[in-house]
């Protein structure tokens, strides 16, 4: 099968968060299934040589990469002339196309080739299609202006939980249009592991301390302002708390301010991106991973948290929380006050905590890539079949 991947956000960058994750996942997985599969993306910076042509991905043969000139980006939303060349040369090929996110340029102009050629398309919209947080305006604008036609467009629309199914039927998806594919995780990626204390001992925390880990895209809509404050209440003197990740909203200088007034300038550390090894470590040497999002679709790196045996406190906003619940980790409501009650339990109850550490083998085990991948699989097949 001929599979065509279209994302504002290009795999191999891995400041794009969960999304370019869940494509180079993806992608990897069908091609070693035997299917050829085409990713277009934006090129991760500005750039004025011409990109737009395919190469070879080099995790596997079958998967070609097709990265296209951004001129101008806002946010996380590009301009790419070349969209159009490439969706007229790129969709005829294609038996099916599956297109990741919704506020972007990109997926709309491949939707319209799509159906002028009759081309099937699944549109994944990973948890942006409800405007919160920022810019609701604009959002509602390209929901009547450009968002409903791509929705409408769908062969089937995908949620990656429950939560976020419920989601889109509310927003006015046909339940009949809403497929559930959860996430998933490589378990082979976690085999080997980091020795514990690398990263403690780069920002002096001892081995015996305890340590909170906060890891992700810095947004208001992941709460990490909430979370300091929640640990500001907690009666713990050898407790620290590392916030990692790339800054998308422009929140860093909020939260140095909101450490400072707080005096916390010798317990709450903010290291910036962590990836690969560096992120192995970050989530080895935590005792606890902490996610106090009020919306999330999935939950990635709570996947990868538990991969590594280290419990979690997220909320009930968390399209990954029913695996989670009283097994890897306690799920809570958001707000201060509970998010600071968990952790004093996991951080004080040590028969808990080693219950959620075993717990997470058997829990990660269950997220593995292989159920969604063949659930995809079959989609993607009777989409074809219908066309």
């Amino acid at each position: 099968m001929n599979i065509l991947f279209v994302t504002q956000y290009d795999p191999s960058n891995p400041a794009s968060g969960g999304p370019a994750f869940k494509v180079r996942a993806v992608s990897y997985h069908m091609a070693c299934n035997g299917h050829a599969v085409t990713i277009v993306t934006a090129a991760a910076a500005s750039t004025h040589h011409i990109p737009d042509q395919p190469h070879v991905s080099v995790d596997h043969p079958l998967i070609r990469v097709i990265r296209m000139r951004t001129l101008a980006r806002y946010r996380s939303t590009t301009f790419n002339p070349a969209i159009w060349p490439v969706a007229r040369r790129e969709v005829p090929r294609a038996e099916v196309i599956h297109l990741f996110g919704f506020y972007d340029l990109m997926a709309p102009i491949m939707a319209r080739v799509a159906l002028g050629q009759g081309v099937p398309y699944v549109l994944e919209p990973m948890g942006m299609l409800i405007p919160i947080v920022r810019s609701l305006g604009k959002k509602r604008f390209y929901h009547k202006l450009i968002g409903s036609p791509l929705i409408q467009g769908a062969s089937q629309v995908i949620a990656t939980a429950p939560q976020e199914q419920e989601e889109l039927i509310e927003a006015g998806v046909l339940a009949n249009r809403v497929s559930v594919r959860r996430n998933g995780i490589d378990l082979e990626d976690f085999e080997k592991l980091p020795e514990r204390g690398t990263l403690r001992r780069r920002f002096g925390i001892e081995l015996k301390g305890k340590l909170i880990l906060y890891l992700g895209l810095l947004s208001r809509k992941k709460n990490p302002d909430l979370l300091i404050r929640a640990f500001s209440t907690i009666a713990a003197s050898d407790a620290h708390l590392l916030i990692a990740g790339p800054d998308v909203d422009e929140c860093t200088g909020q939260l140095r301010g909101l450490i400072e007034s707080l005096g916390l300038q010798s317990k709450v550390f903010l290291s910036g991106p962590l990836y690969d090894e560096d992120k192995l470590s970050a989530l080895v040497d935590a005792d606890i991973f902490v996610l106090p999002s009020q919306n999330e679709n999935f939950g990635n790196v709570i996947a990868e948290s538990i991969a590594v045996g280290t419990p979690v406190v997220i909320t009930d906003k968390c399209g990954i929380a029913p695996y989670v619940r009283d097994k890897a980790g306690l799920v809570v409501p958001v707000s201060q006050a509970a998010i600071s009650e968990a952790m004093s339990r996991l951080l004080h109850d040590a028969a808990l905590h080693e219950t959620f550490s075993a717990g997470c083998q058997d829990v990660a085990r269950k997220l593995s890539w292989d159920r969604p991948v063949a659930e995809l699989q079959d989609l993607y097949e009777s989409l074809t079949k219908n066309s």
